[in-house]
């Protein structure tokens, strides 16, 4: 199990999440037999803490991926954070949802646009005369000589990338099957032939190059390293809205509006499925096919109506803190629909007002109702970050209270990426080369390069506690095993 804390670095004047620990959590038979339970894993959480004596009172977020012994309602770790900690926020990651969203909405499309993806991969997946024959069809077309993707469900982004590759091998490609397609004794050339050779898979798969990337561009923000948990909200609703409206007449409240509701929807012809789509389906020869473009129409609409309801389902419109985060941004700070007070940012996040009294709240309020005086913050009007907009605050003693305060609040964590990034790290390092690497020694090397990061490897210079450490118990193997190991002698002594 991986943990990362996430909190403002004053080293780096920026909101930062780094790696805290990789937990070993099945020891040994009698905790294998145990099982992962959420009551399991809490303990390794708060243990990895308290071994390093942090003050839990800290502790003012959770946020993990939403499988049901994190986030379940009733019985999970989620929970018992929520009983010991009064007033945590708790959150499920964002990226993977995303990826969700649009493999849901995927599945409504027609079977062969997978067919056809999967299919093109493994047909020239092994073959190293196939590609060099494809090659000559790229060269001709002057279309640059890249091999075919495979889309994979665990890597978030692929699916993108897969449609974008197959488009820009579209003519390439059919052009080698029309030459190669009875020469190969299997029927997969003879279906990629069928596929590429009429005008309805290239409009799904252009209509895919317009509606994916507003899933994969979000994903991708939210995987930044920047602290970006003030506009989770407005771009969340942003898209929502921009694929709403895609399909649906507009509307006052789109979050409210039944998904459903044929009485809204635009005409097959008036619905938006990118510029591409348009060119194409304005064609004479497409045109024409009354029926075929009726089922095209239909099949994206439901994409669009079908990814409008996963996000609905999985991002919490009515969640009140992250809503209301979108107001410190510096654009609304220095804007004229700044709040005119925090109250209602006080009342969601009760955990950080325990370390509080009255009069420093009110303290805080009273700075954040100055911040309209121009003057004293003219110099910092450009800065975009929020964290960075918020440190310079905080270095004028005169708004150092409401800084110190809201760089709290931003330290609320919202995705997976540095779990997922420190999981891929140790895939790097323990290899089927060094598949005796254990736990302590992960988490050492691990440990080790986030503390590069901060520094060179040839500029770097250990401390004295680093050297000392570094002995028979450094990764805190009992003693009598060592020796046990490496038995000291008479003439070694």
């Amino acid at each position: 199990m991986c943990i990362c804390v996430r909190f403002f670095n004053p080293m780096t004047k920026k909101i930062e999440s780094m790696f805290w620990s990789l937990v070993e959590v099945f020891k040994n038979s009698e905790s294998a037999n145990k099982g992962a339970t959420a009551q399991k894993l809490y303990v390794e959480v708060i243990a990895s803490f308290k071994d390093k004596k942090v003050n839990l009172d800290k502790v003012i977020g959770f946020a993990s991926d939403g499988c049901n012994t994190m986030m379940g309602a009733y019985n999970s770790l989620a929970n018992r954070f929520l009983e010991d900690f009064s007033g945590v926020i708790i959150k499920k990651f964002i990226c993977h949802f995303l990826a969700l969203c649009a493999s849901e909405a995927c599945k409504v499309l027609p079977r062969r646009c997978e067919d056809l993806a999967r299919d093109v991969y493994y047909f020239f997946k092994s073959s190293c005369k196939r590609y060099a024959q494809l090659k000559e069809f790229q060269d001709f077309c002057a279309v640059e000589p890249h091999h075919l993707l495979r889309s994979c469900q665990s890597r978030w982004l692929s699916l993108e990338l897969v449609v974008r590759r197959i488009l820009e091998q579209w003519q390439p490609l059919k052009m080698f099957f029309t030459q190669h397609r009875f020469d190969e004794r299997v029927t997969g050339g003879e279906n990629i032939y069928n596929c590429l050779h009429g005008p309805f898979l290239l409009l799904f798969f252009k209509f895919l190059e317009w509606v994916l990337p507003k899933f994969v561009n979000l994903n991708k923000l939210f995987q930044s390293k920047k602290s970006v948990i003030a506009i989770v909200y407005s771009k969340m609703e942003e898209t929502y809205t921009e694929l709403l409206f895609s399909y649906m007449k507009k509307v006052h409240n789109p979050l409210d509006v039944d998904l459903d509701d044929s009485t809204l929807f635009l005409r097959s012809n008036d619905m938006y499925l990118g510029i591409n789509v348009l060119q194409m389906t304005s064609q004479p020869d497409i045109s024409s096919n009354k029926d075929m473009l009726a089922v095209f129409h239909d099949r994206c609409r439901q994409f669009l109506i079908e990814g409008c309801k996963q996000i609905k389902k999985r991002f919490d419109f009515k969640c009140a803190i992250l809503k209301m985060i979108t107001h410190l941004q510096p654009v609304n700070v220095l804007g004229n629909n700044k709040l005119s007070s925090l109250v209602i940012i006080f009342n969601e996040v009760p955990r950080i007002l325990m370390a509080y009294n009255n009069s420093e709240i009110q303290t805080v309020d009273d700075e954040w109702r100055r911040l309209h005086t121009l003057e004293i913050i003219d110099d910092i009007r450009q800065t975009k970050n929020t964290d960075e907009f918020w440190y310079h605050l905080h270095v004028k003693n005169v708004f150092k209270n409401v800084a110190h305060f809201v760089l709290k609040v931003l330290s609320l964590p919202h995705s997976s990426v540095d779990c997922e990034r420190i999981f891929s790290k140790v895939n790097f390092t323990k290899t089927k080369v060094r598949n005796k690497l254990q736990v302590p020694a992960l988490n050492g090397l691990l440990l080790s390069s986030e503390h590069m990061k901060r520094t060179s490897c040839i500029k770097f210079k250990p401390t004295k506690s680093m050297i000392n450490s570094i002995n028979v118990t450094m990764y805190n193997k009992p003693t009598d095993v060592i020796e046990e190991e490496n038995p000291v002698t008479d003439a070694d002594a």
